[in-house]
């Protein structure tokens, strides 16, 4: 079950200038993630067929979370976590410290869990007073599975290269809901009259 979840602060029906700018905190659980990675990995695996494909192919993407194999994924969660902040990063606050896991602000006492667990990610992002609980679900639902289908499709390019292609344009799938979703509801649509005045 994804624990993943996430947070809007600040929202209220009636907003007037001057208030604070609403937010959306965004926790990804890390042990969700691997869970995730683990089991579609494992998944993939099983239906795999074809030419070229043998117990020990299928063996070694199956343990993408294995002992054997946890620090090279480690590795490449991390990498594709920055990924993400990297999309994010106009939306996320200015003061976000340097070190990848934190935002210090008294504001977290309101949110779903601690930022200091070194176990999950945590985003901070500006929002429209327009910012609804469906869009901030389908945004983490979308960031989610891009980190997923990423990882897996890293790993697949130093085990199984012709699999990669499958989760590579699968994550570029969820990149692109992400991209939609910040361009629709961050930064709000972009209007151009018809006419110059």
């Amino acid at each position: 079950m994804n624990k993943s979840r996430y947070k809007l602060i600040g929202m209220t029906p009636h907003y007037c200038e001057g208030m604070p700018t609403p937010k959306l905190l965004i926790q990804l659980v890390k042990k969700d993630l691997v869970f995730d990675i683990k089991n579609t990995a494992y998944i993939y695996s099983l239906a795999l067929r074809g030419e070229g494909v043998d117990s020990e192919l299928k063996a070694n993407i199956a343990d993408i979370c294995e002992k054997s194999n946890i620090d090279n994924t480690a590795r490449i969660l991390d990498e594709v976590i920055s990924d993400v902040r990297s999309m994010l990063l106009k939306f996320t606050r200015n003061n976000v410290p340097p070190q990848a896991n934190r935002y210090v602000s008294n504001e977290w006492e309101d949110a779903p869990a601690n930022p200091e667990n070194d176990d999950d990610y945590f985003f901070a992002l500006k929002v429209p007073i327009s910012f609804t609980q469906d869009v901030a679900r389908s945004l983490l639902t979308y960031i989610h599975q891009y980190v997923v289908n990423k990882v897996i499709a890293n790993y697949l390019l130093l085990v199984y290269p012709d699999g990669s292609a499958v989760f590579t344009a699968m994550w570029q799938g969820e990149e692109e809901k992400i991209k939609n979703t910040i361009n629709n509801f961050i930064t709000g649509r972009v209007r151009r009259n018809l006419h110059p005045f």
